[in-house]
């Protein structure tokens, strides 16, 4: 097989039929794809039979938790039977444009990459808007230009990888830790010896909760979660945040430059900053306090961004407060 598709699924019946159609439709013919049941309690088993029975050529593996283990755990199971030379991951609500996988991996080929990543649309219930990544073909540049510098988004689900870059780097996802989960991006991208970008937009990422704090500009995990961030109820995923970043740092160490590492820790806590909660801010200031004199620094965020930064290094929080609303309305 040339791709294994990993798709875990938790309560989307109402969605898992049109990211089956997606996925199964799909123009390139050597893949597999395995859809992991969180032990999901609703009809999604359901929907999800229905349309396989349609596609009796596909090679399709369900596979089914027998209780809820939560999402890095599912991509774990789904790994550990793939058998593709590249790993696509897709969220269970989203959706491909028919060639989206043909496309990656033949980019991938023709490079001979062991990393493909490509543009995808943002949708709501009531917008849809492209966003564009960067080109890259070195991994170092897309390490610390891209994912470390908040350039670009290291999330999942719209990046092919070579089976044996998991199997080099030695990474499986943090199962029992969600929120941040798709950090493991960056593990993989530290151990890729080239990378190759698909500059058009092939993944239908829908944010079905607009409004859900996520760790990361980066971050893969929708559920609805309350705007203050330093709420009792976002203790334990802030705890996961954690969890993963420490992850990150710890293999990071050595491996790149400091600065780099302090534009991610800025990257991390931003959301912070964009509540318009003045405890939030409390929070960010909490939050790496040694990589706040990099502010300035990365000229690879947006100077308005920068600014903002700045303003709650120095206590200004009514500034910050404001440059929050103002975001909100865009």
């Amino acid at each position: 097989m040339k791709v294994s598709v990993v798709i875990p699924f938790y309560k989307v019946e109402a969605f898992i039929g049109r990211c089956a159609e997606s996925l199964l439709g799909q123009t390139l013919e050597d893949a597999e794809f395995i859809f992991v049941d969180d032990a999901s309690p609703d009809g999604s088993a359901e929907v999800l039979r229905e349309v396989v029975s349609r596609y009796p050529s596909r090679d399709v593996k369900v596979l089914r938790h027998e209780v809820n283990r939560g999402l890095p755990a599912a991509r774990n199971t789904g790994l550990t039977a793939a058998t593709g030379d590249f790993i696509f991951h897709c969220d269970s609500d989203d959706y491909l444009e028919k060639d989206a996988l043909e496309r990656l991996w033949s980019a991938a080929a023709e490079a001979g990459a062991d990393f493909a990543y490509c543009d995808f649309f943002l949708e709501s219930e009531t917008s849809c808007r492209i966003l564009d990544n960067p080109s890259f073909t070195d991994p170092a540049r897309l390490l610390r230009e891209g994912f470390l510098s908040g350039r670009m988004k290291y999330n999942v689900w719209n990046k092919l990888v070579a089976r044996s870059v998991y199997e080099r780097a030695g990474v499986l996802f943090p199962a029992g830790h969600s929120m941040g989960e798709d950090m493991t991006m960056i593990l993989l991208a530290l151990h890729a010896s080239r990378v190759v970008h698909v500059p058009a937009p092939l993944y239908h990422y829908m944010r079905t909760n607009p409004s859900a704090f996520t760790a990361s500009p980066a971050s893969s995990v929708k559920s609805t979660t309350p705007s203050v961030i330093s709420s009792e109820v976002e203790k334990s995923r802030l705890a996961d945040i954690r969890f993963n970043a420490d992850r990150v740092l710890a293999a990071l160490e050595g491996q790149v430059e400091p600065e780099y590492i302090a534009f991610f820790k800025l990257s991390l806590k931003i959301p912070f900053l964009f509540t318009g909660n003045k405890k939030d801010c409390r929070l960010w200031k909490e939050w790496y306090p040694e990589a706040n004199r990099y502010i300035l620094k990365n000229t690879y965020l947006p100077l308005r961004t920068r600014l903002v930064q700045l303003a709650a290094r120095l206590g200004l929080y009514p500034l910050v407060i404001l440059a929050a609303r103002l975001a909100a309305r865009r």
